[in-house]
């Protein structure tokens, strides 16, 4: 009994922390710029300086949505355990790629929330999946039709400029008012291409 010890206490050790962490980012400073209202993070005036650049030629782009391992490459990817992305290529360089996802800014179950652009990450598990080592994980997310870059892209902009969106990790499958995690927040974002 007591061999088990140490195993039943690793897991809750690794599960309490990955309950309070979530997809928060250890590397996300709190850097805010503007007054009032207008208050957002430095990161998400990149996400909507890089959409509005998008948005001016949309057809230029092409975005699929991706999966992987939440915290590092060794934790095992469940339901719950999984973090959900974009990626953003032009359609004239392939290799020209920019990642997507939204995350908390602090280290604990309930936190803002933000949306990043080229997180280390998610740059990082993408680049493996590319090379064939794919220790992340990382699974495309199945869709019926190809994503829609504009609708998209405008749906992310309104998300931001939802300023009192709360970033939750408790529940990572469940949709909560107001509240959003990687995986909602992708999901309530991506618009498919209409039928034909």
């Amino acid at each position: 009994m007591f061999r088990r010890l140490p195993r039943v206490l690793l897991f809750f050790i690794t599960a309490y922390f990955a309950f309070i962490l979530g997809c928060s980012s250890l590397q996300t400073k709190n850097v805010y710029e503007g007054e009032g209202d207008s208050v957002l993070p430095l990161g998400e005036l990149q996400v909507l300086q890089f959409l509005e650049q998008l948005l001016e030629l949309p057809e230029a782009y092409n975005i699929q949505a991706y999966s992987r391992r939440v915290f590092s490459p060794v934790m095992v990817k469940t339901r719950l355990m999984t973090h959900s992305y974009y990626i953003i290529t032009s359609i004239e360089i392939k290799e020209d790629f920019h990642t997507l996802s939204f995350f908390g800014t602090a280290l604990r179950a309930y936190s803002k929330g933000m949306w990043g652009l080229d997180t280390y990450k998610d740059i990082d598990s993408y680049r493996k999946y590319q090379e064939g080592k794919n220790i992340w994980k990382v699974e495309p997310i199945k869709t019926s039709r190809p994503i829609n870059v504009e609708k998209t892209a405008r749906k992310i902009q309104d998300k931001i400029y939802n300023t009192s969106l709360t970033y939750y990790y408790q529940d990572h499958i469940k949709d909560k008012p107001n509240k959003d995690n990687c995986n909602t927040a992708l999901y309530e974002t991506m618009t498919l291409d209409p039928l034909e």
